[in-house]
C-alpha cells in the first residue's frame, strides 16, 4: 500500500490539470486550460523532484512516514484551518460593514461552513478521544 500512496498526489495533480484543460476548452478559452494544466504539471514535477531531499515536499506528497511527520501534518492542518476561519469571519464582517458583494458573500458562506465543520470535528474528537 505505501507504494500506491506515493502516486496519489501526482495522479491527483495530473487529473486536476486535465480538468482545468477540459474547462478551458469547454469555455472556449484554451489558454486558460493550458495554463491550468501547466501549473498542475509543474507542481507535480517539482514535488516529485524535491520529495527525496526536502521534508516539506515529502510531506506534501505523502501522508507522513513517522509519528513526528504525522504530528507536523496535523499541526499544519489545524493552523491552516484556524487561519482560514479567521479570514473568513473577517470577510463576513467586511461584507456586513460595506454592503453585499457576491464574491465576499461566497467567501463568508465558505467561512461559515469551515467554522461549523471545525467546531463539529472539535466536538466529535473531544468526545471520542
Amino acid at each position: 500500500m505505501p507504494r500506491l500512496n506515493r502516486w496519489v498526489v501526482p495522479a491527483t495533480g495530473l487529473f486536476l490539470g486535465l480538468c482545468y484543460l477540459a474547462v478551458g476548452l469547454y469555455r472556449g478559452e484554451p489558454a486558460f486550460g493550458l495554463t491550468g494544466l501547466g501549473v498542475m504539471v509543474a507542481y507535480v514535477v517539482i514535488i516529485a523532484a524535491l520529495s527525496r531531499r526536502s521534508e516539506v515536499a515529502q510531506l506534501l506528497s505523502t501522508e507522513g512516514g513517522d509519528e513526528r511527520q504525522r504530528l507536523v501534518l496535523l499541526k499544519a492542518s489545524a493552523a491552516t484551518l484556524n487561519i482560514l476561519v479567521v479570514l473568513g469571519v473577517a470577510t463576513a464582517f467586511w461584507t456586513l460593514a460595506t454592503g453585499h458583494n457576491a464574491l465576499f458573500g461566497y467567501v463568508a458562506t465558505t467561512a461559515l461552513i469551515f467554522l461549523l465543520v471545525f467546531v463539529g470535528t472539535l466536538v466529535y474528537f473531544s468526545r471520542r478521544g
